[in-house]
């Protein structure tokens, strides 16, 4: 997991945020958001489920949303990026010390 995550952040396909929320349902929201920051195909990890967030990236292809504890290899190479909220940084950090 730990050499998936580094060849990710070594070839820029990491993206950390602040946070990954959204306030109502939206996939056109949330699309305009990865066009934005220039992503179609993504895994998007946060520190607990975000309902309106996951809602809004299902209708999407090609993402896929998983709470930080359910970050495993193959998603993270499935993927072309990866978007991260920082909370779920420090909370998979945690996990892949032990």
């Amino acid at each position: 997991m730990k050499n998936a995550l580094a060849f990710k952040y070594q070839q820029g396909q990491l993206l950390v945020f602040d946070k990954l929320e959204m306030e109502k349902v939206s996939t056109k929201e949330f699309a305009g958001f990865l066009k934005k920051v220039n992503v179609c195909s993504a895994l998007i990890v946060l520190p607990e489920d975000s309902f309106n967030l996951a809602l809004s990236a299902r209708n999407i292809p090609y993402m896929k949303v998983v709470p930080s504890e359910g970050v495993n290899v193959y998603d993270v190479l499935k993927y072309k990026n990866i978007i991260m909220a920082e909370q779920a940084v420090s909370q998979l950090e945690g996990a892949l010390a032990q």
